[in-house]
């Protein structure tokens, strides 16, 4: 074979090579472009949600073949202030009210927030410490005033606004505040009793999940004052990303839900 033939023969090979690459390359873009699925959505939650959300999150995307979202936790008034400060959330799902309100009175939320499932609070400890027994009240009253215990900060966390409210309802704030521990946020408090040994203040739901905290005793909450958990969707959402996110709070409040919501341990809004 002559040097030319050869060098047509490998040209041609190479044109036909770059000509199959082009064309995978082609059809990567146009598969790329039929792909119209939703970005997943960005949810902001309380830190007590972390473990039931992902559960949620598999059965919603198996549900409605959707996208699983992106999930950050954090205390409630830190997400609300990042969002504040133009954090990209499709949704924020607070442990109380009142970071909400916070955002709605700088009308930064679209439509009406929409209740999700109540908690309760407990007192718990080291599984080891109490071997299953119960507290009675008077019991944590003197623990209260006499030991370190440990509670989410009431300045950030709704779970310490909920434990401060109850220890003043109950006149302990005033003897029992020097002996507080403050975490960020209630899931800080757990590990504290987990891994310190310190007895403290967590929700129902983040007790039951544990395997080395027990609740020692239950707390009671006037019906004004119920541990209830509100979703909103952020103003700066766009139409389509909005509609997603209010599909998802729909469903967060079906039946469907509802099982992996009291498995959980919650308890779905009291009127």
């Amino acid at each position: 074979m002559s040097v030319h033939t050869k060098f047509r023969s490998r040209l041609a090979a190479a044109l036909a090579f770059a000509l199959a690459l082009g064309c995978v390359l082609v059809s990567d873009l146009v598969h790329a472009q039929d792909d119209t699925r939703p970005a997943p959505l960005t949810v902001f939650a309380a830190a007590s949600l972390a473990d039931v959300l992902p559960d949620l999150e598999k059965k919603w995307a198996t549900s409605n073949d959707a996208a699983a979202f992106r999930l950050s936790v954090g205390a409630s008034a830190v997400m609300a202030r990042q969002i504040e400060a133009g954090a990209g959330a499709d949704l924020f799902i607070s442990a109380n009210r009142r970071w909400v309100d916070y955002l709605s009175a700088r009308s930064l939320i679209n439509g009406t927030p929409a209740p999700l499932a109540d908690n309760d609070l407990v007192f718990a400890s080291a599984c080891n410490q109490y071997a299953g027994q119960k507290m009675t009240q008077a019991q944590l009253r003197d623990l209260l005033r006499n030991r370190r215990f440990v509670m989410a900060d009431p300045a950030v966390s709704p779970a310490g606004e909920y434990t401060r409210s109850w220890l003043t309802r109950h006149a302990l704030w005033a003897d029992a505040q020097n002996n507080a521990v403050f975490a960020g946020n209630v899931r800080l408090a757990l590990l504290q009793i987990e891994r310190a040994g310190i007895p403290g203040f967590v929700y129902h739901s983040d007790a039951l999940k544990s395997v080395l905290a027990c609740s020692v005793i239950r707390l009671q909450q006037p019906s004004d004052q119920q541990i209830r958990y509100f979703a909103m969707v952020p103003a700066t959402v766009s139409a389509k990303r909005r509609a997603l996110a209010q599909g998802f709070i729909s469903w967060l409040r079906s039946d469907e839900a509802s099982d992996i919501w009291l498995k959980a341990g919650f308890r779905p809004p009291e009127p």
